[in-house]
């Protein structure tokens, strides 16, 4: 059995490869804009979401449910933009570790794509400031909404466990993304 892989279109052309990968390269530059603007309107939402809050505050009766509902959805927030960071980071991934060996066998050891190696360098690989936030955060938003709450209604405790629980799914997901960043380059 042969292992020679026939065209039925004509000779092999390295230069249809190539466009092949630039036009992959392409389309994951277009999710990394997409991935980069849901985590840019997740903070929009947010800041929507408490202006809200403020209108109807005085009129709300259960304000510790309010506060709560409050304190969930900004770690969802939280917790989508870290995937969200991740995602981003397993697309320059694939494009350091797949995609740039591939074209690097059609066009030679050439530089090109250098930014993300650049970046890389001049980040370091312990976790930025950015990447801290997501864990900082929501242990001050935590803190506040428990100190401000007290006395603890049965409620205030639900909500404080149910709090705990998804900050506990934020650092999980915070680490799964230094993880994926510190991977990209080793």
């Amino acid at each position: 059995m042969s292992t020679t892989v026939r065209s039925e279109t004509g000779p092999y052309r390295p230069e249809l490869l190539v466009q092949v990968h630039v036009a992959e390269y392409q389309a994951l530059m277009e999710r990394l804009t997409n991935w980069i603007t849901l985590q840019c309107s997740l903070w929009a939402v947010f800041v929507f979401y408490l202006a809200l809050v403020a209108q109807v505050w005085q009129s709300f009766q259960n304000k510790c449910l309010l506060v709560w509902v409050s304190v969930f959805i900004f770690e969802v927030v939280e917790l989508y933009w870290c995937y969200w960071q991740m995602e981003t980071y397993r697309n320059v991934a694939y494009v350091e570790k797949v995609l740039r060996p591939l074209v690097e066998s059609q066009v030679g050891h050439s530089p090109f794509w250098r930014y993300e190696r650049h970046i890389a360098w001049t980040r370091g690989e312990g976790f930025i400031w950015w990447e801290w936030s997501n864990v900082v955060y929501p242990v001050l938003v935590l803190g506040a909404a428990a100190i401000w709450r007290r006395p603890w209604s049965a409620w205030d405790s639900l909500g404080l466990i149910f709090a705990v629980l998804m900050y506990a799914g934020v650092v999980v997901v915070a680490v799964d993304m230094l993880k994926t960043r510190r991977s990209i380059f080793r």
